[in-house]
C-alpha cells in the first residue's frame, strides 16, 4: 500500500516542482534525496519518505512561508486524494510535518529529522565545482536579486551554517560534514 501511496502520491505533486522558477528546487532535489538515502542504505519511514518529497512543495523565492505552504498543501492532498492515508497514519504526516518545519533552521527536533535535512544539505558537499554549479541555480531562483543582494545572502547563509557544532548530524552522512564545510570557507573566501 505505502509503494503505491507514494507513487499516486508523486504524480499529483510533480507539476509544482516543474514550475518555470524552480532551476534548484526542482523535482530533481527530492529525487536525488531519494537515491542518495538509497545509495548509503538509509531505510527512510513512512514520514521521512513523505517529508522529502512534500519539504519544497510551494517554493516562492525569497517567501519565508515556503515550508509552511508545503505542509498545508501536502496534508490538503492527501485529505483529497487519499482519505484512508489521512485518517489512519495521522501520527506520520504529522512526524512530516515535523521534519518539513526543521528543514527552515536545518536543525533537528525529532530524531527522524536528522537523516532529511542531511539529505537535504547533501549538495552543500558535493566537489567544489558542482557545489557552485548549484549556487548560480539557486541565484537562477532569484531573479529579484541583482548578483551583489545574493552573495549576501549567501554569505550569511554559509556563515549560520559554518556556525553549527556539526553539520550534519544523523550517523549515516556525518561524514559529508568536513566537505560542506570546505566548499562553504572557500565560497567566503572567494565569493
Amino acid at each position: 500500500m505505502q509503494q503505491e501511496f507514494f507513487t499516486q502520491l508523486m504524480g499529483l505533486i510533480k507539476p509544482y516542482y516543474e514550475e518555470a522558477h524552480r532551476a534548484y528546487h526542482n523535482w530533481d532535489h527530492p529525487m536525488q534525496m531519494l537515491q542518495l538515502a538509497e545509495k548509503h542504505g538509509i531505510d527512510l519511514s513512512f514520514s521521512q519518505r513523505l517529508a522529502i518529497l512534500c519539504h519544497d512543495l510551494v517554493y516562492i523565492p525569497g517567501h519565508e512561508g515556503n515550508e509552511i505552504a508545503s505542509v498545508k498543501l501536502m496534508q490538503a492532498i492527501i485529505a483529497k486524494h487519499f482519505p484512508l492515508v489521512y485518517r489512519e497514519q495521522k501520527a506520520e504526516i504529522e512526524d512530516a510535518t515535523t521534519i518539513i518545519m526543521d528543514t527552515v533552521k536545518h536543525v533537528p527536533t525529532i530524531e527522524a529529522s536528522k537523516v532529511v535535512i542531511d539529505l537535504d544539505l547533501y549538495r552543500l558537499a558535493v566537489p567544489y565545482e558542482e557545489f557552485r554549479a548549484y549556487g548560480r541555480l539557486v541565484y537562477a531562483e532569484c531573479p529579484y536579486m541583482d548578483e551583489a543582494e545574493f552573495k549576501q545572502n549567501q554569505i550569511a547563509f554559509f556563515s549560520f551554517m559554518l556556525e553549527k557544532d556539526r553539520l550534519f548530524t544523523s550517523w549515516q552522512l556525518s561524514h559529508l560534514g568536513d566537505s560542506a564545510i570546505a566548499n562553504m570557507t572557500e565560497a567566503l573566501a572567494n565569493p
